[in-house]
């Protein structure tokens, strides 16, 4: 039998279980939005899969789910936030909102983020720029669990970066993606539900590839994209991340306790097209590019070429039209133990169908 969240179920049932966990109802809305539209995207490794790490660090203080976030440095174009251990989507949301202010006067307006936790799925923040016909841009560091090219250890982090570029009639890109092979919660949710995966994806303690999730997990590692250039990529964003938000380096991140933030330390930008040219213009150039991209002669085994985002779009119509997403039986299982264990009496029954 499926399992299938309505979308407005799991934002419910999200919002009323950090609400348990002290969080005011304006920010457990926010993670409630994070973590469904994180599923109705199709990424289900920053979905709900999340609760028990986040659960887990309000409970030890790691996450501070009544921060008394400050911004420390402002410019007429740029700012700095201290985000005092907040839910990662909380800041995040803040301060693309007051970017976006910003850029209608600047043009280009750029943030700052420290003392900050997990962000999730960074789309959700570079989108938001999209419904102001504006270009966004995230990048952060993370927890130390990647290796980098010539080791098969941890170092760095899975260093996420997304950047969403508004369109006309097609649908706009939004490229998101960790600088691992894939987002680690992808090996967490595998190891949930007793999956395998693909060799390529990680290490295990021994520096030895693997298809076993709790290899990688315990002791083992991700690793990087790309060859030299993938673990390039993660460098560049884990370093400047950290340095510049005063984080520590990802190697000396240990996100084991739960008393200790995530330590993120990222830069989030805003761009006001029409700042520099016509907005329509400006789409219906992008459009062409996806026209022509999509009408590119197809490799052997190809059906369709997709944009970045793009499949994320279909997921998230298909999942509208079913009346949800699916999640398996493990993570089933979970929520109803984290509802159990902080007093949420909630009704399920409509999940099973």
């Amino acid at each position: 039998m499926p399992i299938i969240i309505p979308e407005d179920q799991s934002r419910e049932y999200c919002s009323l279980l950090f609400q348990k966990l002290g969080a005011k109802k304006e920010d457990a809305d926010i993670m409630g939005d994070h973590l469904t539209m994180s599923e109705m995207r199709g990424i289900y490794s920053h979905g709900l899969s999340r609760i028990p790490v986040y659960t887990r660090k309000l409970d030890g203080g790691g996450f501070n789910a009544n921060a008394e976030m400050k911004i420390v440095k402002e410019y007429p174009g740029s700012f700095m936030l201290d985000a005092d251990k907040a839910f990662g989507p909380v800041s995040g949301k803040f301060v693309m909102n007051r970017l976006v202010e910003k850029a209608k006067t600047s043009g280009f307006a750029s943030a700052v983020l420290t003392n900050a936790n997990h962000w999730g799925f960074l789309g959700y923040y570079s989108m938001m720029a999209l419904e102001h016909d504006m270009v966004g841009f995230v990048f952060c560091n993370a927890t130390g669990t990647t290796s980098i090219y010539g080791s098969p250890h941890r170092f760095v982090g899975t260093s996420p970066i997304s950047v969403a570029i508004p369109a006309g009639k097609c649908d706009p890109i939004v490229f998101d993606a960790a600088s691992s092979a894939v987002a680690m919660g992808k090996v967490n949710v595998a190891n949930l539900e007793g999956r395998s995966i693909p060799e390529e994806w990680t290490y295990d303690k021994n520096g030895h590839a693997t298809t076993n999730p709790a290899d990688a997990l315990s002791g083992g590692c991700m690793r990087a994209f790309g060859g030299y250039k993938g673990s390039g990529i993660a460098i560049l964003i884990s370093v400047l991340s950290a340095a510049i938000a005063a984080m520590p380096n990802d190697f000396m991140n240990n996100d084991s306790n739960p008393a200790s933030g995530n330590n993120v330390g990222g830069i989030m930008q805003v761009i006001d097209i029409s700042k520099f040219r016509d907005i329509d213009e400006f789409k219906g150039q992008v459009d062409e590019f996806i026209t022509a991209a999509k009408a590119q002669p197809k490799g052997e085994g190809v059906e369709e070429i997709f944009m970045p985002g793009e499949i994320e779009f279909n997921k998230y119509r298909a999942f509208k039209k079913q009346g949800g997403f699916e999640v398996g039986p493990a993570l089933f299982q979970t929520l109803k133990d984290s509802a159990d264990k902080y007093g949420l009496v909630y009704d399920f029954s409509d999940w099973e169908r």
